[in-house]
């Protein structure tokens, strides 16, 4: 795992570490130069109608193709006709389920002409590591870049959501503890910089998890979001919240974070934020709005 870039202050006894913590964060559009366009992640399992026609609607309002990718399912083919099912629903016209099997896939010229053609992107649930290892610096993730650039939406559930941060849960580690190097990461595809994304959060109770990463990176902001919800994140960088359940975000970077010999992680000063639907988070200034 990164180490979080603090001062380390001599401890007053010779049990703790304490770590003073940087009082300001880098605006966030100073370390995503490409999102123009719209993220929608759900936080897994139920996916409320209404979001997915959220989605069509960001997407060109069923006038553009839109791209499915189900490549994190183990199961992928039925996972792709199901969610491509749901879509048309929602009211899209044409709908692709293009499968990601190889990382070679994600050189093939047809399907980076499938995103360049596309109003939107839908990653469907499974295990984000598929995502990772197929996709980080390949020509499909810079082609659903430039889908963002130019204003188009990249939607995902559960697994889905979860790539899409810089730094991402590879599954691994006790996540009942708060403790130190003890939850694995890897690169997500990195849309949404400066966060770390979590998924099915309250229901699964991950706030261990969620929490214990935070407090070694207090540069990132925890977006951690409940199943059957969603959090938009529009151009501006205001992520408002939709579905049934809660987005919940945590924020370490004024918090006094103290690390013991056996690496448990006590903290006082961190900031939590539980949004319901209709609520609204300003993540450059990391300020619940109005």
């Amino acid at each position: 795992m990164s180490q979080t870039n603090v001062v380390v202050a001599r401890p007053a006894s010779g049990s703790e570490s304490s770590r003073n913590l940087p009082l300001a964060v880098p605006p966030l559009e100073a370390r995503n130069e490409v999102r123009v366009g719209h993220l929608l992640l759900i936080g897994g399992g139920f996916k409320p109608p209404e979001v997915l026609r959220h989605f069509v609607t960001l997407a060109g309002g069923g006038e553009k193709p839109v791209v499915v990718f189900p490549l994190a399912s183990d199961k992928s083919r039925p996972t792709g006709e199901e969610l491509k099912a749901q879509l048309v629903v929602a009211g899209a016209k044409d709908v692709r389920v293009v499968h990601i099997d190889e990382r070679r896939d994600a050189l093939k010229p047809e399907v980076l002409e499938a995103v360049r053609r596309a109003g939107g992107v839908f990653f469907g649930g499974g295990d984000q590591n598929r995502i990772s290892q197929r996709l980080v610096d390949t020509p499909l993730l810079e082609a659903i870049r430039e889908l963002m650039g130019r204003g188009g939406v990249v939607a995902g559930t559960s697994a889905g959501a979860a790539c899409q941060s810089d730094m991402m849960f590879v599954g691994e580690g006790d996540e009942t503890v708060l403790r130190a190097s003890n939850i694995v990461t890897t690169r997500g595809i990195g849309l949404l910089p400066g966060t770390i994304v979590d998924s099915h959060f309250v229901a699964r109770k991950r706030q261990g998890r969620l929490e214990s990463l935070v407090l070694e990176n207090p540069e990132l902001l925890g977006v951690g979001i409940d199943e059957a919800t969603a959090a938009w994140v529009k151009p501006d960088g205001t992520l408002e919240v939709l579905g049934e359940g809660w987005v919940v975000l945590y924020d370490a970077m004024r918090a006094r974070v103290v690390r013991t010999k056996d690496n448990r992680l006590s903290v006082s000063g961190l900031v939590q934020h539980a949004l319901v639907e209709g609520q609204r988070f300003n993540l450059p200034q990391r300020a619940v709005l109005p």
